[in-house]
């Protein structure tokens, strides 16, 4: 395998990292701690990648990112979260954050949206391929 730079793979991460950090901060604006919520948006941001994992131990790390950025880039991959069922149930999971006695639920349900937006926004903007694998 030659020397690849998974610079955008990166960027990728730190987006992800950037929009829950910002999103803690928007349902925190005192910016104290709250491990409560600080953990549900980890996990709401984090959980829907768990459908990369068969591939990410089938390939390893390494073989995963060379896949995905070079040999596929470009292409899209249907995986069991990343799909329009999953973005409408998270998005409407997440207006109970509208609602006091289910807020935190909705905070997971919201963290897993902004999650699945950033990503569908990336697949149709950042590498143009088309929605056709999110059906």
């Amino acid at each position: 395998m030659e020397n690849i730079k998974y610079g955008y793979a990166m960027i990728h991460v730190a987006v992800h990292l950037l929009l829950a950090g910002l999103f803690y901060f928007a349902v925190q604006p005192n910016l104290a701690i709250n491990f409560t919520k600080l953990v549900l948006i980890g996990l709401g941001t984090a959980v829907v990648d768990l459908d990369h994992l068969i591939l990410w131990k089938e390939k390893g790390m390494s073989g995963y990112l060379y896949l995905r950025t070079v040999v596929e880039s470009g292409k899209g991959r249907k995986y069991k979260f990343h799909n329009f069922l999953v973005l409408f149930g998270a998005f409407g999971g997440s207006l109970l954050i509208l609602v006091n006695d289910y807020f935190l639920i909705g905070l997971f349900f919201s963290a897993v949206a902004l999650h699945l937006l950033w990503d569908i926004f990336e697949d149709l903007v950042v590498f143009k391929m088309g929605y056709g694998h999110w059906i």
